[in-house]
């Protein structure tokens, strides 16, 4: 519907089959897992959609999966929290409806409403959020405050309430689910962490159901995070999770 508009953020809606749409983005942008939940959400329920579906972020160069989640009902509502900003990049996102009357989700799909929302918010608000969530977290924090609690982990400390690694001089914000699931490993050195386990309570917990490799991507995050102390690592146990294991096993 756009595509003739020069300003436009958002390519026409390409339908893969049935009951799955792909939106495609005329410029690079970046956005926040969470709030991108969030967004769907609500774009579907004002537009009539269907409300159970999987969301899924793909790289357009490689074509490879880097995001996706599923919604499923009965379940508890989905609440927007804050979530780390991924890199600007080139980004497909494919919806699949499950339980869909086809006719009426491809009319819906074609909305000028429903594309203009989304492309609006990817380049424009969820910059404006992550650089609010940043301003907050360094105007209110005085690690210095003998009040705030923390835990030691490696050389890190780590304030688990503001979702803070501090080594030296040097603080590295953490998003809510890298903060989840530091703690995890924090209090379980050195002991297999079961893949199951680490979705449940990084995710599902929160009515959110992704796809396994999520949790492979938030690893890989979380890792780039703590590499500062070498003494830290986290390691694939193929088949069964991942552990934290800390060489000179310091934790407190």
């Amino acid at each position: 519907m756009l595509a003739n508009d020069s300003t436009s953020r958002v390519l026409p809606i390409q339908k893969m089959n049935d009951h799955t749409y792909q939106i495609s983005f005329e410029k690079a942008f970046d956005f926040v897992s969470d709030s991108l939940i969030h967004l769907v959400s609500n774009q579907l329920e004002r537009n009539g959609l269907p409300k159970e579906h999987i969301v899924s972020v793909l790289d357009c160069n490689k074509m490879q999966t880097i995001f996706a989640y599923e919604i499923r009902f009965p379940r508890d509502s989905v609440l927007p929290c804050r979530g780390r900003n991924q890199n600007t990049d080139c980004y497909i996102v494919q919806i699949e409806f499950l339980n869909t009357n086809k006719n009426r989700v491809g009319w819906l799909m074609g909305s000028t409403f429903f594309m203009f929302l989304i492309g609006f918010y990817f380049v424009s608000s969820l910059k404006k959020n992550t650089a609010k969530k940043e301003s907050v977290v360094n105007n209110t924090l005085n690690i210095e405050d003998p009040k705030i609690s923390f835990l030691t982990v490696g050389k890190f400390k780590f304030f688990t309430q503001k979702n803070l690694l501090v080594m030296d001089d040097v603080s590295t914000i953490l998003s809510d689910k890298e903060s989840k699931l530091l703690k995890i490993f924090a209090d379980n050195p050195n002991q297999i962490m079961e893949r199951g386990l680490l979705l449940k309570e990084v995710w599902e917990n929160e009515g959110i159901f992704v796809m396994s490799r999520n949790l492979d991507v938030l690893v890989s995050k979380l890792r780039k995070k703590l590499a500062l102390d070498a003494n830290i690592k986290i390691t694939n146990i193929h088949g069964k999770g991942y552990k934290m294991i800390l060489d000179d096993a310091i934790i407190a």
